[in-house]
């Protein structure tokens, strides 16, 4: 039964291994898009207020 557990456990820690490099990647891809998302809102609002400031001059 040691022999089991023990090969097991080698696949145990590849798989948690494996998960944890998936999890820094998802997490890295998760900010860079949080960061894109972050800029296009700012931009649009920029946006927005710029459009919003010429039609109040305007009247």
């Amino acid at each position: 039964m040691e022999k089991v557990t023990a090969v097991a456990s080698a696949g145990y820690d590849k798989a948690k291994a494996a998960a944890a490099v998936g999890a820094v990647k998802a997490k890295a891809a998760a900010v860079v898009g949080a960061s894109k998302v972050k800029s296009g809102t700012t931009t649009g609002f920029k946006w927005i207020k710029e459009k919003w400031q010429k039609r109040s001059s305007a009247k």
